[in-house]
């Protein structure tokens, strides 16, 4: 079949779009991904088994308040719809609520099928504009979609119960491909270029936001030895934010900065740190039922993560690769990082919990047989 994807990224770091793109592909379909232009970027760039095709979208140019926001997404519509059904695809396949009105709008021109894969429950993420208008939208669309896919459990429960659907969304995790992970430098040698040499790294990978805690993960520097280093690695969708951030770490010597880095080349960071960090801010069922890339990446590289009390994140405590703590709470955050470095046989079991199950359970190449059969249904 072929295949059209849409996306409202340039798919530089799409991890989860990467993957199912690949899963298809390498089944016989013909997969392209829709996606943002960019400076730098090519406009069709083939990624093993499936195509980018990038286009321009002049509105993101503009300022990220809620009015360019509104403008953005009103000349992506017709332009994403249109160049879809140029592709003459027989599946649409809609990764997250925006991009599933042209989808819907270009299989209805086509005759073709649509998937829907809600990443997120985009109108209850905090802070989003128009919440009436997504919640209209995902309760309109969701029924005309012919598979519905989202990323954990708790997720598709939520979705069937909310939108009285008739067959529960298909859970397909964030899972990474799998690969025997081994410890490397690369972040040692990152930071060695910086003067420092850390005893113990503490990462952090992934947006830069308001509701991750960033800010209370940073004040933690202040009660840990200086060769403990707070590494943060990723971008901010707010760049005044992103600098309040950098104004904190300015005063302190064990926190650094790195770019964001593609995703087919995170891993390799992930694994030359010590402890991941997961932390979200209790703000509705999105994060309640969160299934977050990072934490099944650190699990992947070995890396015991250090968690809040949120019901996605209370099994991880349970199977022993978590702690949690209070994330508003600086000096917990601390205490569990030196709870972590000062207990080698703690650090250790949680160590080998965390490749044991990314071994044997959380792996992309396992989970991503659900995705396959649901397309062989269509």
């Amino acid at each position: 079949m072929h295949v059209c994807m849409l996306i409202m990224n340039t798919m530089r770091y799409e991890g989860r779009v990467v993957r199912e793109a690949q899963a298809l592909g390498k089944e016989g379909h013909e997969v392209a991904v829709l996606a943002f232009a960019e400076q730098g970027l090519p406009i069709v760039e083939k990624e093993g088994p499936f195509t980018i095709h990038r286009f321009w979208l002049g509105t993101r140019r503009l300022p990220k308040s809620k009015g360019f926001l509104l403008a953005r997404y009103l000349e992506y519509v017709p332009k994403a719809t249109i160049l879809s059904a140029r592709a003459k695809a027989d599946v649409y396949h809609a990764h997250d609520l925006p991009t599933l009105l042209p989808a819907y709008w270009a299989a209805r021109l086509v005759g073709a099928r649509i998937v829907y894969d809600a990443h997120e429950l985009w109108p209850y993420l905090p802070g989003m504009a128009g919440k009436g208008w997504w919640r209209w939208l995902e309760r309109t669309l969701i029924h005309k979609a012919d598979r519905v896919i989202t990323a954990n459990e708790g997720r598709a429960c939520f979705l069937q119960e909310k939108y009285r659907l008739s067959r529960k969304p298909l859970a397909v995790h964030n899972y990474p491909l799998y690969k025997p992970m081994q410890r490397t430098a690369l972040l040692h040698d990152y930071l060695g270029q910086q003067g420092i040499s850390p005893r113990f790294i503490v990462l952090y990978q992934g947006v830069f936001q308001e509701d991750r805690y960033l800010d209370s993960l940073i004040a933690s520097a202040d009660s840990l030895p200086h060769d403990i280093v707070i590494v943060l690695i990723g971008y901010s969708l707010n760049p005044a934010y992103g600098e309040y951030l950098r104004d904190m770490a300015r005063s302190r010597d064990n926190v650094v900065f790195h770019k964001a880095i593609p995703q087919a080349q995170l891993l390799n960071y992930t694994a030359s740190a010590d402890v991941g960090i997961v932390f979200y801010k209790r703000q509705g069922p999105n994060y309640d039922y969160c299934a977050p890339n990072k934490l099944y990446d650190y699990i992947m590289a070995g890396l015991p993560s250090i968690g809040n009390h949120l019901r996605c994140l209370e099994e991880f405590e349970k199977q022993g690769v978590a702690i949690l703590v209070d994330p508003s709470t600086p000096s917990q955050i601390a205490e569990a990082i030196l709870h972590l470095e000062e207990d080698p046989g703690l650090y250790t079991v949680m160590r080998r919990k965390a490749l044991q199950l990314a071994r044997e359970v959380y792996r992309w190449d396992r989970e991503s047989s659900k995705l396959i059969a649901t397309y062989a249904e269509l």
